[in-house]
């Protein structure tokens, strides 16, 4: 419809609470809507994928592919919880792939499993659209791959800032070609932060605003080769550190980060 998106509002239209259990999907917005969630200058509201096939892109003057319309400026502005499924999404212009439309405040996006592809030019592939602030993106398991031309791949949009990026596990990849691969969009006023205590993390360009840490220490990438492509990685001696949903990548490598020290532990075998 008219300003309105795929599923979700209409022109004018919050989100609203949205569910996907199975199935498969495709939803698309109109200029500044989202795909799915909220309409033309509106919150995403609560979006909640499970299971299924969603492929979400976002209208094209700045909704997200899966979350605010463009040009929401009014407050919070929703959440997204990803927990099962294959998702695909496209932020529209300066949308986010997943997370805010362009110039909106305040989106929570979670990801705890699934296999999940989010792309955008200038916002976010995950998180925030362009001029975006205060955004969150929590990854505790699944596969997640984020892509992003002017926005960080994970983190804020173009002149986004102070994001906030925690990861506990899962196997990620992030990617961005004029921002940081985590963190700030181009030209972002203020580097968020970014918390790694578990997964996979491989960033595309080694670039990341600001350093992460543990919570407590500055960590950094300790790389593991010697796997197939592709290959479930199971780790075991490795205290503390989240080792769910690892996955090598297409060279058999697998990316830890961890704190200065001495680490024994194994993996399949």
């Amino acid at each position: 419809g008219y300003y309105g998106t795929g599923i979700g509002g209409g022109d004018q239209g919050a989100g609203g609470s949205l569910s996907i259990s199975g199935g498969t999907v495709v939803a698309t917005g109109d200029e500044y809507a989202a795909g799915v969630g909220g309409g033309k200058q509106q919150a995403g509201g609560s979006v909640n994928i499970t299971g299924g096939s969603l492929t979400a892109i976002g209208g094209k003057y700045g909704g997200a592919g899966i979350g605010s319309g463009g040009n929401y400026t009014s407050g919070t502005d929703g959440t997204v919880n990803i927990s099962g499924g294959q998702v695909t999404a496209t932020g529209g212009g300066s949308g986010a792939g997943i997370g805010g439309g362009t110039g909106s405040t305040g989106s929570a996006v979670t990801i705890s499993g699934g296999n999940v592809v989010a792309q955008s030019n200038s916002g976010a592939g995950i998180g925030g659209g362009n001029g975006f602030t205060n955004n969150i993106v929590t990854i505790s398991g699944g596969k997640v791959i984020a892509q992003s031309n002017g926005g960080a791949g994970i983190g804020g949009g173009y002149r986004g800032a102070d994001s906030t990026v925690v990861i506990s596990g899962g196997t990620v990849f992030a990617q961005s070609e004029d921002g940081a691969d985590i963190g700030s969009g181009s030209r972002g006023e203020v580097a968020g932060t970014n918390t790694f205590t578990g997964g996979s993390i491989r960033l595309a360009n080694f670039s990341i605003t600001s350093a992460p840490t543990n919570g407590t220490k500055q960590v950094g990438c300790a790389v593991v080769t010697g796997f197939e492509p592709d290959e479930a990685v199971v780790i075991t001696g490795l205290a503390d550190y989240g080792v769910n949903d690892i996955l090598a990548d297409e060279t058999g490598a697998i990316f830890l980060w961890l704190s200065d020290g001495t680490y024994t532990f194994t993996a399949n075998g």
